[in-house]
C-alpha cells in the first residue's frame, strides 16, 4: 500500500505493517508480532539550497551529538533515496533502558525527512528488511 503526506512523501507500505498519522509524527509498525516502530517527522529547510551528502551528514551528526551519542565517523553511511542525499546510521543506548536505533535523514532542497526506527536490542535484526524497504520507497510529492 502507497501512503501519501500531502506536499512531502510518499512510502510504500508492505502488508501487515500499519501507519499512524499524529499532527508531529507518523508511526509505522507491523501490526501483529512487531517489535519495533518507525517514526517521520517532517521540516522544512529554513533557505531552499540545494541538498549535498556534506548538509546531510551535518544534520545526522548534529541529532547524534544532541542525543548524547558519540558516533564514529565512518558509521554514518551516505546514500541516496528517490535521487536525494540520505545519511544513514545506527546506535545501540549503553544505557540501562538501552535501545537499538536506526536513524535517517533525507535531504532535497526545501525539505528534511527525519526517520527513526527504535526497537529492543536483541530485536535489532528482524524487521531490517522491511524497515529498509519503506524507507528506501520514499518518493517526493
Amino acid at each position: 500500500m502507497i501512503v501519501t503526506w500531502s506536499g512531502w512523501c510518499s512510502l510504500e507500505i508492505p502488508e501487515g505493517w500499519a501507519n499512524e498519522d499524529r499532527p508531529d509524527v507518523v508511526s509505522i509498525f507491523r501490526e501483529q508480532d512487531g517489535v519495533g516502530a518507525l517514526q517521520l517527522s517532517f521540516a522544512r529547510r529554513a533557505r531552499p539550497e540545494s541538498p549535498t551528502a556534506e548538509a546531510v551528514k551535518a544534520i545526522a551528526e548534529s541529532y547524534a551529538v544532541q542525543r548524547g551519542w558519540h558516533l564514529r565517523d565512518a558509521s554514518i553511511r551516505l546514500t541516496t533515496v528517490d535521487g536525494s542525499p540520505c545519511a544513514e546510521f545506527e546506535h545501540v543506548e549503553s544505557n540501562d533502558e538501552g535501545a537499538y536505533w536506526h536513524v535517517w535523514h533525507i535531504l532535497d532542497s526545501t525539505r528534511l525527512v527525519f526517520v527513526t526506527y527504535v526497537c529492543e536490542p536483541e530485536d535489532a535484526r528482524v524487521e531490517q528488511l522491511e524497515r529498509n524497504s519503506i524507507v528506501s520507497s520514499l518518493r517526493w510529492s
